[in-house]
């Protein structure tokens, strides 16, 4: 049965794209799942995200917040005998950024002379940014089979000021909750 669900979920990926104000989402699904029935969920036992090495109990706070906060919107409760399990994952890549500027030059010789062309230069520049993702799984408690996958990505800047980080987070949140359930469904 496990195996079966395991192969009706790769075989049976549904993906989602969207993009907007840099944030990308995606989400797959088992498409053999039912995902009518209750609306009730429950996090799953886990500690807190890692950050620049340490465990950041804010960071997990504020994603179980929002995340709570946009299931409740859609008419799901947390429930210890809940149909859902959740868990998330952070991850945070520092992805390089390249860029070369060309410079050819021209005008006339010297003393005036005819038209002509100065040797051109190169000047290739390196920089980084960071790019954060936030998974959430959706388990079924009964049988542990991941039911459902939503992924969010979106450039994190160090100097953003809280209100703005807590902004991008619900956006992010948002958009990656906007498929689930994938039949739109709650009861």
């Amino acid at each position: 049965m496990r195996l079966r669900t395991t192969l009706g979920l790769i075989a049976g990926l549904a993906i989602t794209m969207t993009a907007c104000s840099g944030i990308k989402a995606n989400s797959i699904f088992d498409t053999e799942y039912a995902f009518g029935g209750s609306a009730t969920y429950i996090w799953a036992e886990q500690a807190p995200p890692v950050v620049n090495g340490r465990a950041n109990d804010l960071l997990h706070r504020r994603i179980v917040s929002s995340v709570d906060r946009e299931l409740s919107a859609k008419g799901m409760r947390l429930d210890a005998n809940a149909t859902y399990r959740i868990v998330y994952y952070v991850g945070v890549e520092r992805i390089p950024r390249v860029t070369t500027s060309d410079y050819y030059g021209g005008g006339w010789g010297r003393w005036g002379r005819g038209w002509g062309v100065d040797v051109g230069t190169s000047t290739t520049r390196v920089s980084h940014y960071n790019e954060a993702s936030l998974t959430l799984d959706v388990l079924d408690s009964r049988t542990d089979a991941l039911v459902w996958r939503g992924t969010v990505k979106g450039t994190v800047n160090p100097g953003d000021s809280m209100e703005k980080r807590n902004s991008k987070l619900t956006e992010a949140v948002s958009k990656m909750l906007e498929g689930f359930p994938p039949d739109g469904q709650v009861e």
